[in-house]
């Protein structure tokens, strides 16, 4: 099996098996928001099809569902070319989800053609064949072969990967190394996640090539002066992020970058190790110490492992991992801006296959004296268990669950008692303790994409609590979150940094109601009072509720009322 050709169509077939459920899921979350942006059912914060991916500006033209949104709030990224080909599917295609699905799936197999090709190039037969295999079914590619709108990762990865190959065989014939700067553009103007290739560049530059330091040091001043152009034209075209408590802008901000850091390390650890996506510690903060701790530990001892197998592997694998290890970890530096996602890991999973190949195949080897530690040879087969049984059903798992949860988040949607237009006004839709964030971050968007109706949508709560909802006036209501606050998950805090605090007495405007903070935790909000501009039962509003997997209107409450919310798990598990 570990051999070429054999190994090469055997991981593309993976890479596509895996990622097929796909094809049953629904345009929903960014995708529906995307489509109803260009249908221009809805406004966008940067007109254009090119500038889908701006989502909030900083300025005045900020339309978000969360009311306690930093006024100052820029989440802007420079992918037109993603954009624009997302713009083409939906000029093409429309609402049908199957052609954006097919197209994810064609970049996902790409990627995994490139990888393959380089693995082959770099490592000894059986390494190279290995590492293809691993990289095809590693489970943080699921989100971005999944999700329409995040294909810009793939996008820019298998350019960027196509680059590196470039490049090394332009070194490598001492030739110029102007075509790999062409297929660069591309990659960066699909993602900034092509920076993270450029780390590969780096890292054989700096560990890879036997020149004197200045010829190596020439040969990166090209790359250099792309990456250059590109950083001045991202900011100078007013992209970048402000305000937001899970991106990081390292450019402008690289104090909160390097807070946000610390945040990633054990999450990715714990996903790359043993499969579970490192998603869960953003809408569940209690198990980052859990991941932090267990992922740490195990990178430790994989660590130990790799070292012994770089000892006793053969000196092809050694020459290659001698570069490509740094290369991981500084391909790794941009996603550590972002929110905490597997995402992060497509581009440095080029090395960490390779290094998960090169260990398997030699940790548990015979050393000099003989002796094969009981260890080694435990950890190798921790190792083969996690990577290549683990991965894989960790992968089309997850890609199962979005799937039935793209699904089952539509039909809330399109099943939920949304209101009727007041006239030329669109109806006014309040959530409360919506959390699952397809469905709560997304209402509207899905509602228009599904040919529902048009709506204003604000989430008064997504907090991962029960709710006490108190009726105060005629067209008043209180609400506390139980044994909790807002500004505790990520889905909350993208909006605004937990160091941004919404204290006692702060009155947010929103479309139809004042909202008041009138307790708070250290800053968070733990009771809200909220008065609407029309009467409770006016059928031009809605105020909904999760309740047995449907979104239900709140149940009638007389004055001095009060009602208790519990939490119930949304369509993906929130």
């Amino acid at each position: 099996m570990l051999r070429w050709p054999r190994a090469l169509w055997l991981s593309l077939a993976l890479a596509f098996v895996l990622a097929a459920p796909s094809l049953g899921a629904a345009l929903y979350c960014d995708d529906a928001l995307m489509v109803a942006r260009l249908e221009h059912a809805i406004p966008s914060p940067r007109p254009g099809a090119l500038w889908l991916y701006t989502f909030a500006t900083g300025g005045p033209e900020n339309t978000s569902p969360f009311w306690w949104g930093a006024p100052d709030l820029r989440i802007s990224f420079f992918r037109p070319l993603a954009s624009g080909l997302f713009a083409l599917e939906q000029q093409l295609f429309g609402r049908s989800a199957i052609p954006y699905h097919l197209s994810s799936l064609a970049f996902l197999v790409t990627s995994v053609l490139v990888v393959a090709l380089l693995h082959r190039r770099l490592l000894t037969e059986r390494s190279g064949a290995l590492g293809a295999l691993l990289f095809a079914v590693a489970p943080a590619h699921a989100m971005a072969a999944a999700w329409p709108s995040a294909r810009h990762v793939v996008i820019a990865a298998t350019l960027g990967f196509l680059s590196l190959l470039l490049h090394l065989r332009a070194r490598e014939k001492n030739q110029s190394p102007l075509v790999a700067l062409l297929v660069m553009v591309p990659a960066l103007l699909a993602s900034e996640v092509a920076l993270a290739s450029f780390g590969y560049v780096v890292s054989y530059e700096l560990f890879g090539r036997d020149e004197p330091r200045n010829a190596r040091l020439r040969a990166l001043v090209p790359h250099a002066l792309l990456v250059v152009v590109y950083l001045v034209v991202y900011r100078a075209t007013g992209h970048g992020v402000k305000a937001s408590g899970d991106y990081a802008d390292p450019m402008s901000s690289p104090l909160a970058y390097l807070r946000n850091v610390p945040r990633h390390v054990g999450p990715l650890s714990f996903s790359q190790l043993f499969g579970v996506p490192s998603e869960a510690s953003v809408a569940f903060p209690a198990l980052w110490p859990v991941m932090l701790v267990v992922g740490g530990l195990a990178m430790v001892g994989f660590v130990f492992l790799a070292r012994r197998a770089l000892r006793l592997a053969e000196a092809k694998d050694r020459r290659a991992l001698q570069w490509l290890i740094p290369g991981v970890l500084i391909a790794l530096l941009p996603g550590l801006a972002g929110i905490v996602g597997d995402r992060a890991l497509f581009v440095p999973g080029l090395g960490i296959s390779a290094t998960m190949a090169v260990t398997i195949l030699n940790a548990a080897r015979a050393g000099d004296a003989g002796g094969r530690p009981i260890l080694a040879r435990v950890g190798v087969g921790l190792l083969v268990f996690f990577q290549l049984v683990v991965a894989p059903l960790s992968f089309v798992a997850q890609i199962g669950s979005f799937a039935v949860a793209s699904q089952k988040a539509v039909k809330a949607v399109t099943t939920a008692e949304l209101p009727a237009a007041k006239g030329a006004e669109p109806g006014q839709v309040f959530g409360i303790g919506i959390a699952d964030p397809t469905i709560g971050m997304y209402l509207q968007p899905v509602s228009i994409v599904r040919g529902g109706p048009v709506v204003d949508a604000t989430m008064l709560t997504i907090s991962l609590h029960d709710h006490v909802v108190r009726r105060t006036g005629e067209r008043t209501l209180e609400i506390d979150i139980v044994d909790g606050s807002l500004l505790e998950n990520g889905f909350e805090t993208v909006v605004r940094p937990r160091g941004s605090p919404l204290r006692a007495g702060a009155e947010v405007r929103v479309p139809g109601a004042l909202i008041v903070v009138v307790k708070d935790e250290n800053g968070s909000p733990t009771k809200l009072s909220v008065t609407f501009d029309r009467a409770l039962d006016d059928p031009s509003l809605s105020l909904l509720v999760w309740k047995g997997g449907t979104l239900s209107r709140l149940p009638k409450l007389a004055l001095g009322d009060e009602l208790v919310l519990k939490h119930e798990k949304g369509p993906s598990g929130f």
